[in-house]
């Protein structure tokens, strides 16, 4: 292992570019620590090396029936399990069953002393100590180097539909949003389109009980229609890809958000020339930008909002421009300190604290 001035990053498959670029420090790749360790399918639960990439953890899960239900992002691109919980990435699924959070069960680290740790457990009932498991969910390898993780997994669905319901207004949207979520309907998950005002509703169950659920949401939205398998199945891929925009190569920024601060930033988003998906139900926007050197603008609309984004994707494989304005002009607004955090991200006691007990000498990023 070569370091840069002591420091050092943990990298799977860098599927999420700009969180794996930094000058000051030197690239730890997990890539060769792939595949499964344990795998219980009676148990509903798998562990597997942090390197392992998630589509292939999903294609061993579904020959047993079985899946990981919070959409994991970027499978086509060969995301890993580690870096889908360094960046805490989630799909549309997260609206019903939560999000990579909720189905970590166990990991086992190397701090920044190379101590090997080992947090949680290998079984679904274990609340013994800290609960190491979560708190390394977006840790964006601040904390150590996930050496292997333990899942919880779910039966896979043997149905799905998708019911797509236009709206005139993004208003009439969210209380669209609001009312679904509120329902007994518990559907699967609930994706906005602001460009085409759309709301796209996924079913997901027993087949005998997916036509019952599909009068109900007939008679809520009339003007709704079912969408074909293949309109569906290229939707809901789009949206976990990353491919929805239309921008050749898309700078991604995740936004948490709630529906009132969407209407809120919506328009100036467009105004910028933003691209803007909302996702599980209205609690994530995917923000899309045709080049890096739009994020200093997108930081400070975020801050004036309260609002936090985290860059997640270039769609390149070069990453330039962070440091530049909209007009590309040097940019002093702060983010070649941490470039991928924009608008505001306050720090915690709880996280300083984990940071100075985990990695007392630095190795590893700041927090």
């Amino acid at each position: 292992m070569v370091t840069c001035n002591g420091k050092v990053l943990p990298v799977g498959n860098r599927t999420k570019l700009p969180l794996t670029l930094d000058a000051d420090c030197s690239l730890i790749s997990l890539g060769g620590m792939s595949g499964m360790i344990e795998y219980e399918p009676s148990e509903f639960t798998f562990t597997a090396w942090a390197g392992s990439r998630v589509s292939e953890i999903e294609a061993q899960l579904n020959q047993r029936g079985q899946y990981l239900p919070f959409d994991p992002v970027l499978l086509s691109a060969g995301a890993t399990l580690g870096g889908t919980i360094a960046a805490g990435l989630s799909g549309p699924g997260r609206f019903r069953f939560g999000g990579v959070r909720d189905f970590l069960i166990g990991i086992q680290w190397l701090d920044g002393q190379g101590r090997l740790i080992r947090g949680g457990g290998k079984v679904v009932k274990n609340a013994a100590g800290f609960d190491f498991p979560k708190f390394m969910v977006g840790s964006l390898g601040r904390y150590g180097i996930l050496v292997d993780v333990t899942f919880k997994v779910f039966p896979r669905p043997v149905s799905t539909l998708t019911w797509g319901v236009p709206f005139l207004d993004h208003a009439a949207a969210m209380n669209g949003i609001a009312g679904i979520a509120s329902s007994r309907l518990e559907v699967d998950a609930l994706d906005y389109r602001p460009e085409c005002r759309e709301l796209a509703i996924r079913l997901a169950g027993p087949r005998e009980v997916l036509p019952d659920l599909l009068s109900e949401l007939r008679q809520r939205y009339p003007d709704g229609k079912q969408w074909s398998d293949a309109d569906a199945e290229a939707y809901w891929t789009a949206i976990k890809e990353f491919d929805w925009s239309g921008f050749q190569s898309p700078v991604m920024v995740k936004v948490p958000i709630n529906l009132s601060a969407f209407l809120k930033v919506e328009s100036e988003l467009l105004a910028g020339g933003a691209r803007v998906h909302l996702s599980v139900g209205g609690n994530v926007a995917w923000v899309a930008l045709d080049r890096a050197a739009k994020l200093d603008w997108l930081s400070q609309l975020l801050l004036g909002h309260g609002l936090s984004g985290l860059v997640v994707s270039s769609g390149s494989s070069a990453f330039v421009g962070l440091n530049e304005n909209q007009n590309g002009e040097p940019s002093t607004s702060g983010l070649a300190v941490d470039r991928c955090k924009l608008g505001l991200w306050p720090k915690t006691q709880m996280q300083q604290a984990v940071k100075a007990a985990m990695d007392p000498q630095s190795r590893f990023p700041g927090v």
